[in-house]
């Protein structure tokens, strides 16, 4: 290691970051760390491409310029192909956002299950679902069932129990 990237980690660690590379990311375009999260297709070059031809800052920019077919055009990009893969990518990534690995939701959906059969009102309370049958992924949902004789009562209390208060 030499003693400029030394001098780089240094700065990182007693700072907590690097202030030459705060100014380069200030530089990049609006939205090009969206368009990078795009998997298989979209690299740094390509975003550069799209901001500066096309104006593109988004995912939703980038949708509506291929429907419109203006990306199959831009150098690098390879046509019509291109476009498809793009979308087929965009789509995966949107379904893939959408669900949850069971690792990381197990927990907490079995202490909401817990804290619902503790609860005096509730005859009986199991997880249902993706999450019964341990599958990979879980979708944006969590499904309880839950038997009890008072569901008003039940149903506040378990939207109390949400960290995301939504009911």
């Amino acid at each position: 290691m030499g003693i400029s990237i030394a001098e780089k980690i240094r700065t990182i660690i007693e700072q907590g970051t690097l202030p030459y590379l705060d100014t380069l990311r200030r530089e990049l375009p609006k939205g090009f760390y969206e368009l990078r999260e795009i998997e298989g297709g979209i690299g740094p070059k390509k975003a550069l491409v799209l901001n500066k031809e096309l104006g593109i800052t988004g995912i939703v920019d980038l949708e509506a310029a291929i429907k419109v077919k203006k990306v199959r055009n831009l150098k690098g990009f390879g046509g019509e192909q291109s476009e498809k893969n793009i979308l087929e990518n965009l789509q995966i990534q949107k379904e893939w956002h959408s669900r949850f690995l069971l690792g990381f939701i197990l927990h907490e959906a079995e202490e909401i299950e817990q804290k619902l059969r503790a609860h005096p009102a509730v005859l009986k309370a199991c997880l249902a679902g993706s999450v019964r049958r341990r599958k990979e992924t879980i979708g944006g949902d969590l499904d309880i069932l839950v038997s009890t004789n008072n569901p008003k009562t039940v149903s506040e209390y378990f939207c109390s129990l949400l960290k995301y208060n939504g009911c």
